[in-house]
């Protein structure tokens, strides 16, 4: 049986986006979302700036997040907007970040996280030209990872997102939903597709990752896990470190995409490369969160994630790979 790593080539060249690709103040540039328009790659990605403000003796650091927007002719060498393309309005705390995109119709639809005094919102904009954007949609608190399916079912807009318990107690807190919309104002249908407890390699949360594909066997996307393990050293800038997140493939019925075909039940994107590790010197190191799939007219897709909360790395996958994987290993064992 192939090992499911080997499905996913990393590029050579990675990371493809660093703060060095910023030209404007920037710490970290990572966990992108990406897709094709007008003949070019695009990538919306998270920029994170981070500062000290108050007295010397006293000074208590800040953080702001930002979404800026890159663009290339061949999906692996960038050149960032001058300016970010969305930033945090007056309620969310400096904080807009994670950003997914999909093209659906005529028009761009990014899902995004946010930030107020109430907690963590899901938060969505549209856009034609992906550089002016338009906020249509804040989710009630808590929710994030979104990703809009790139065409309407039953003529409405699907949906996959992450809601999760932060006060209350809650056996599966972290699980992954569906829901659906006519207008991407108004969302419901809500419908359970996969709970962190039935996730077969992964002890924590899961979430969305890449807006699905279609194939004929099913919608085809990347989905996150997280591992936890007290032994593992802590690591990175916050210097306790230990989270573990890797991604697999998951493959959903083509017209009722809450019910799951498949999905792998061993991770295929795993945090193996120096970029990705703690001797890379990364914020968070293990960590990969894929955020992009573009498929290729030659039956491969590019796969885009950010690497340890830093950077933006591309890989290569055959899409019947990764179908196949989905496949064989058929649906989570309840």
């Amino acid at each position: 049986m192939t090992n499911p790593t080997d499905l996913i080539l990393k590029h050579p060249g990675n990371p493809i986006l660093t703060k060095e690709d910023v030209p404007y103040p920037c710490a970290n540039a990572y966990n992108c979302g990406a897709c094709k328009a007008d003949g070019r790659y695009a990538l919306l990605f998270r920029v994170d700036r981070r500062w000290e403000e108050g007295p010397p003796e006293k000074p208590r650091k800040r953080a702001e997040c930002k979404i800026g927007l890159a663009w290339s002719d061949d999906g692996i060498h960038f050149t960032a907007e001058p300016h970010p393309v969305l930033t945090a309005n007056e309620e969310e705390f400096d904080r807009v970040y994670d950003p997914r995109v999909t093209r659906v119709d005529d028009q761009y639809y990014m899902c995004y996280a946010t930030e107020t005094p109430w907690g963590i919102h899901s938060g969505m904009a549209v856009s034609k030209d992906l550089k002016k954007w338009e906020r249509v949609y804040v989710s009630e608190p808590d929710n994030r990872n979104a990703v809009i399916f790139p065409e309407r079912i039953d003529g409405k807009l699907v949906r996959l997102d992450r809601p999760f318990a932060r006060k209350y107690a809650a056996s599966r807190p972290y699980d992954m939903w569906l829901s659906v919309s006519p207008d991407g104002v108004h969302w419901g249908g809500h419908k359970l597709v996969l709970a962190a407890a039935d996730n077969p390699w992964s002890n924590d949360k899961i979430g969305p990752g890449t807006p699905p594909i279609r194939t004929e066997h099913g919608w085809l996307a990347l989905y996150h896990g997280v591992s936890l393990d007290d032994n593992r050293p802590g690591c990175g800038w916050e210097g306790n470190w230990k989270k573990l997140y890797e991604a697999a493939p998951i493959l959903l019925d083509l017209e009722q995409p809450h019910k799951i075909i498949g999905i792998g039940k061993k991770p295929a994107l795993v945090p193996d490369q120096v970029y990705e590790r703690p001797e890379g010197g990364g914020m968070r190191p293990n960590v990969v969160f894929p955020g992009g799939l573009i498929a290729e007219p030659d039956g491969t897709c590019k796969i885009y994630w950010g690497a340890a909360d830093t950077v933006v790395a591309v890989g290569t996958a055959k899409i019947q790979d990764l179908v196949d994987v989905c496949l064989q290993d058929g649906p989570p064992s309840k």
